[in-house]
């Protein structure tokens, strides 16, 4: 700490694994076959949107033993698992979160979370946007392609494709 100011550093990890980013969206694709194509969870009591001037936060409260694989993000931003006991999967590896734990995710970062115990975390993306279809149209993608600069081996084939 210098000048009470904390650098995060990007979440912690080596290069992105191609494999792994496959087993995700297969993990993703199982899921919502499971559920008939629905999405997991939406809008609802476990979700909170609060606003600041020029910032956007989204509180998500995940129950104990429940298993959730998040949207592909953008934009970096910060996250803080202020309860818990959460282990993540990315990418760039798996860890285990315990609150109280503060962290910058990477662009193109895609999860998969396993909470241990009843968690809370919180995204905080800058904007001064307040209409949350646009927040997400602008923070996540719907697929890698909408990633800039993201190619090469960080891009994954298409599941079931010849590329």
């Amino acid at each position: 700490m210098k000048n009470n100011v904390v650098t995060l550093d990007i979440d912690s990890g080596g290069m992105p694994d191609p494999e792994i980013r496959e087993e995700i969206l297969g993990i993703e694709d199982k899921m919502k076959k499971l559920l008939d194509g629905q999405e997991g969870i939406g809008e609802n009591d476990n979700v909170r949107h609060i606003f600041a001037p020029g910032v956007y936060a989204r509180e998500i409260t995940i129950n104990q033993g429940d298993f959730i694989v998040g949207k592909l993000h953008k934009t970096s931003h910060i996250n803080i698992i202020s309860a818990g006991d959460i282990s993540v999967k990315t990418e760039f590896g798996t860890h285990r979160y315990k609150a109280p734990y503060t962290f910058v995710s990477k662009v193109g970062t895609k999860r998969v979370v396993f909470a241990h115990e009843k968690t809370i975390w919180t995204t905080i993306h800058p904007t001064e946007e307040t209409d949350l279809e646009k927040i997400e149209d602008h923070v996540i993608a719907k697929n890698y392609d909408e990633i800039p600069g993201l190619d090469g081996p960080c891009k994954p084939k298409e599941i079931g494709g010849d590329k």
